[in-house]
């Protein structure tokens, strides 16, 4: 509960700072007629940025925001050349920290975010989510949300098959058992899109490395560690004796992410390990279904269990775009309206 309060009062806290930024700073001339604006955003982030969109419309009838969605591998080989090319949107998904070419580093290193340190929201950032938000002591990405990674359950699908949400992992490999005896499988699994074969593991090792070894990465770095004799390996025999016992549908390969949701939509699994943004999207998809997020466990001891957490969606500021005031106005209005929309759904 402590943390929870802490991760709300943050979001509380950067979405009011937020609010008040979009009239500070050097904007510029005023237009002459109507803003176009362009925004290329996640497809995961679909109907919380829609909402965004709506709400800035509201306020700002004279200014178009165009959204162009995109899976998130296509986001990040694109973007970076649209950005180089001088046809990149005006406001884009960019990843928090490093390791794609779409991430804050990578994008910060040849010169496509707008420098943010000045804006009023940064006053108020908590230290430990700067090195996610920021290079060299710049601010470069709005942070919107915080998102954990564990099991999404419909609760009417956990009723037709008799189950409970498992709080050990001798109770998912039976819950897996009593899916199959159903007709059903416990967790749909769309390794089809290459951003969700993380995320089972993910959510184990949050349990079998970290809880105990929460310095773990730097300890790696430090030649403390490896991760070859890690219990990163025991998270990878956890996902294969999962594969094995049936709890995934038989394809994952051959399904992705979109079919995932239409799976637990339609009753067809009862469940999917996913980020919390899932929440909006399978609501969207299903409004009458009752979702339950809970952590994926990994031992047989509730006590061991932890759910992994981090900076979600983020967005960035094209460096030339020619609205830099409406274009900041869609990102802080994003921050505020997109952590509304990720509370509501957490509390489906």
């Amino acid at each position: 509960m402590t943390r929870t309060s802490h991760l709300l009062g943050l979001a509380i806290s950067l979405a009011l700072a937020a609010t008040t930024t979009t009239g500070c700073g050097p904007f510029g001339a005023e237009p002459d007629g109507p803003v176009e604006l362009s925004v290329r955003a996640s497809a995961t982030d679909r109907s919380a940025m829609d909402a965004v969109v709506a709400e800035f419309h509201r306020l700002n009838p004279d200014t178009h925001v165009t959204v162009h969605y995109s899976d998130a591998g296509d986001l990040q080989q694109e973007l970076p050349g649209e950005l180089h090319a001088g046809d990149g949107p005006d406001v884009f998904t960019v990843w928090p920290g490093n390791g794609n070419p779409a991430s804050v580093t990578a994008m910060e290193h040849d010169d496509l975010l707008e420098n943010l340190s000045l804006r009023r929201f940064n006053l108020t950032m908590p230290i430990g989510v700067k090195p996610v938000t920021d290079v060299n002591g710049g601010t470069f990405a709005v942070p919107v949300t915080f998102s954990g990674i564990g099991t999404v359950f419909s609760t009417q699908a956990l009723d037709a098959i008799g189950g409970a949400p498992p709080r050990t992992w001798t109770e998912l490999l039976t819950l897996c058992d009593k899916a199959r005896d159903h007709g059903k499988v416990l967790l749909a699994l769309g390794n089809a899109t290459p951003w969700v074969t993380q995320l089972v593991t993910y959510a184990l090792v949050a349990t079998t490395v970290y809880a105990d070894e929460p310095d773990f990465d730097t300890d790696m770095e430090l030649g403390k560690e490896t991760f070859a004799t890690s219990d990163w390996r025991t998270a990878l025999r956890k996902y294969m004796e999962m594969d094995e016992r049936g709890c995934f549908n038989g394809d994952p390969l051959d399904t992705t992410y979109e079919e995932t949701l239409d799976q637990v939509a339609t009753g067809r699994a009862v469940g999917v390990v996913q980020v919390a943004s899932v929440l909006s999207e399978l609501r969207a998809a299903a409004p009458g279904l009752t979702l339950r997020m809970t952590a994926l466990p990994a031992t047989d001891d509730p006590d061991d269990t932890r759910m992994p957490g981090a900076v979600s969606a983020a967005y960035g500021l094209n460096p030339d775009t020619p609205h830099r005031k409406e274009a900041l106005g869609v990102v802080f209005k994003g921050d505020q309206v997109m952590r509304d929309h990720a509370c509501r759904g957490a509390s489906s």
